[in-house]
This record gives structure tokens, sequence and C-alpha cells, in this order.
């Protein structure tokens, strides 16, 4: 009779744990084998224009006060646009500054680590008919 339990405990046991024990070889989790962020990722900048016009933005990323990355762009009413600011390291004391040609200004210090280039994170800029606001999609 204990046969039969243990039988079932051990099958109901193999049941729950089927798949638990595997050494997640086959997972793809964006990283190199040494660990560090895929040569591919970066943190690209959207800008949504939600206003009825179209609109002209600067987009400027400091790193440490020194200015990496600048740009001026129109965005078409209800359009979007992607830059790629060249955002590819790990680091600290960065500023996203984003100014509108009717002078709304906005910023956003950030600082980009593992995660967001192995998860490809964004930094964004929304214009809408009465603000402007930057932020950061992780």
């Amino acid at each position: 009779m204990r046969r039969r339990a243990l039988l079932a405990a051990v099958g109901t046991g193999c049941v729950a744990l089927g798949g638990c024990l595997g050494d997640d070889a086959d997972i793809d989790d964006g990283a190199s084998p040494s660990g560090s962020a895929d040569p591919e990722g970066n943190v690209p900048i959207r800008i949504d224009n939600q206003r009825d016009a179209t609109s002209t933005v600067t987009v400027t990323v400091t790193a440490e006060s020194a200015t990496v990355f600048e740009d001026t762009v129109d965005v078409a009413a209800g359009e979007s646009t992607t830059l790629d600011p060249g955002l590819d390291e790990t680091g600290e004391g960065y500023e996203l500054i984003a100014e509108t040609d009717d002078g709304r200004r906005d910023t956003f210090p950030f600082s980009i680590e593992e995660y967001d280039l192995q998860n490809r994170s964004k930094l964004l800029v929304w214009i809408t008919e009465d603000r402007l606001e930057t932020g950061i999609e992780e």
C-alpha cells in the first residue's frame, strides 16, 4: 500500500516540477554570454506630437553638462518620429532637454543602465496643445 502512495507522490511531483529544472540555455535575454549589453542596444528618443498643427522641437542630450546630441525636427500633427542620439553605453549625469518653437521647454535628468540597453528603453518627448513633457519608457 505504501508503494502506491510513494509512486503517486513521485508522479505528481514530476508533473508539478516539469520544466522548472532546466538550465535556461534556450532563453534569449538580449545579453551576450559575458553578460554585457547587446551591441545593437541603444536608447532612442521618440517625439509624439499630439497637437493639431506641425511642431518644431529641438532636442538636446547632455552628459555632465556637455552636449552629446542635438537635433531640430518638424513633427506633423498627430505624428511621431524617432531620433537616434547614439546613447549606447551605461552612464549617469545625462539630461534630455526639449524646446518647442513657441518657447515651451522641459528637461529630464536620467541615467542609462544595462537594463535600458537590453530592453531598448526610449526617451520620450510629448507635445500637446497646452504642454511639453519629457520622460522615459522602460
